[in-house]
């Protein structure tokens, strides 16, 4: 079997991931956005390492030897569960990021 190199595409994917997890930041920001050039290049490169940690914490999370015995519908509830943890930690600690959100 051959191995082909798909690191341009997986780039171009997390750089396209980036852009929607920017929008996600700015949407839980609302209405706190960035006036500036520098500040939407600042959102945008505070997204990178949060979508490539995202995406390799997936990766590391849901293809693993329990996740393979677990089939297609057991993997669904396994990842909507981890989902709805992630969502709660957030929503947890969220609050005492606050005072150092301000504006850009």
């Amino acid at each position: 079997m051959k191995k082909t190199n798909n690191a341009l595409p997986r780039l171009a994917g997390i750089l396209i991931l980036s852009v929607f997890c920017s929008f996600f930041i700015l949407a839980y920001m609302y209405p706190l956005k960035p006036h500036s050039l520098l500040g939407w290049i600042t959102l945008y490169l505070i997204s990178l390492p949060i979508t490539y940690i995202f995406e390799e914490g997936g990766k590391k999370l849901l293809e693993n030897k329990f996740t393979a015995r677990i089939g297609s519908a057991g993997r669904i509830l396994y990842a909507v569960i981890l989902f709805g943890l992630f969502i709660a930690l957030e929503v947890m600690f969220m609050p005492n990021l606050e005072p150092y959100l301000t504006e850009w």
